[in-house]
């Protein structure tokens, strides 16, 4: 776990008070968006599982990650396994990334992406079906205020996004009191990717 985003909670409360940018980029570039800080490279994930309203797991799962490379580019992936929803749920983009360290932001520029549904296979929750349909991705530039959130209990730090409303790549709210996205540091990935998949 990345403990050096460690913020003391008044500081991660005046990181919300940053500006924020939405930009949707109809022609994206390779611009540079800002500068890299090291303590975000790494892959930083959104897990949960999926639950019943009387309680106790169905089987299925949500599944959202960032991968923010030291060169300032970035991959992001989610896969949606429910089993009251007939497809899975696939999609990706990538692009660009940096940091303002004036204003504590992170600012994310998508260059190209997809939205995607599979079919599944009867008993597996992990294997792919057919690809069923494509469809072209809404690529938004969003510039986040970003920090840390620690929890006591577990003693760990995870990566705090904020954002003035929910967005088509985040998706809800980890903690909607204060608008924030909340995503753990990993070393592997729990996404497989689809046959035939590449970036």
């Amino acid at each position: 776990m990345k403990k050096y985003l460690l913020l003391i909670p008044a500081l991660f409360f005046l990181l919300l008070a940053s500006c924020t940018e939405e930009v949707d980029d109809d022609n994206p570039d390779n611009t540079p968006v800002g500068e890299v800080d090291p303590n975000l490279v790494g892959l930083w994930t959104r897990y949960r599982l999926e639950t019943y309203t009387s309680g106790g797991n169905t089987g299925g799962y949500f599944r959202q990650e960032y991968r923010f490379n030291a060169d300032g580019t970035y991959q992001y992936l989610l896969k949606h396994y429910s089993v009251f929803s007939t497809p899975i749920i696939f999609l990706y983009e990538s692009g660009n990334w940096g940091v303002s360290d004036n204003q504590l932001t992170l600012t994310i520029k998508p260059t190209k992406g997809q939205d995607q549904e599979w079919s599944k296979v009867d008993g597996s929750t992990s294997s792919w079906g057919s690809k069923l349909s494509t469809s072209t991705r809404k690529l938004e530039t969003i510039t986040y205020n970003y920090g840390g959130k620690y929890w006591e209990g577990t003693n760990t730090v995870d990566l705090a996004l904020n954002y003035t409303k929910e967005t088509v790549r985040d998706g809800s709210f980890s903690d909607s009191s204060i608008q924030a996205w909340y995503y753990q540091s990993r070393d592997e990935s729990m996404i497989n990717l689809p046959p035939g998949f590449s970036w």
